[in-house]
């Protein structure tokens, strides 16, 4: 459960690091208060009885990452802003599995193969999205659209295969 919260935590401020240091850096300094006004809740799910308040700060820093790519701030700080609040998002539910779990090395076994699943599948999205950002290639759109498929049914395999090796035990 530990590592589940420390995992939580760290993406929590570095999601709020990068989003409030591209706003300010950028003079947005307006777009800066809503991923600061989002720390407070975010942080109120460390608390054992408050939950789901992870959900509503994600959609949060998804509506400042699209309003700074509006406003011209840099596309690799949105993206990371929103890829560690999405691991927030997601390690605050394993975090909050992990508590019910009466057997603390089962909940740790649990939350460290839940935290290679999430390393993988951020680690992918991380790449496909720079690849989509540096890769200049025309195609039409029945081929990206058959490409984008194509990746959307493999990321699916690979999660299911880290779910089975959790489940023997990984």
């Amino acid at each position: 459960m530990n590592v589940a919260r420390g995992g939580f935590i760290s993406s929590v401020a570095l999601a709020l690091l990068v989003l409030c240091g591209a706003c300010l850096v950028s003079n947005h300094a307006a777009l800066a208060i809503v991923p600061l006004a989002c720390a407070g809740p975010w942080f109120l799910c460390l608390v054992p009885r408050v939950r789901r308040l992870s959900g509503p700060c994600f959609a949060a820093v998804l509506v400042v990452s699209s309003a700074g790519l509006v406003v011209g701030l840099s596309l690799a700080a949105m993206l990371a802003g929103v890829l560690f609040s999405l691991a927030a998002w997601d390690l605050e539910e394993i975090a909050w599995r992990c508590r019910g779990a009466a057997d603390t090395v089962r909940a740790k076994n649990m939350a460290l193969a839940h935290l290679v699943r999430l390393l993988v599948v951020v680690g992918a999205g991380a790449v496909l999205a720079a690849a989509g950002l540096l890769l200049r290639v025309s195609l039409s759109f029945p081929v990206v659209l058959g490409t984008a498929a194509l990746l959307m049914v493999s990321l699916g395999i690979l999660v299911r295969g880290l779910a089975r090796w959790e489940r023997a035990g990984g």
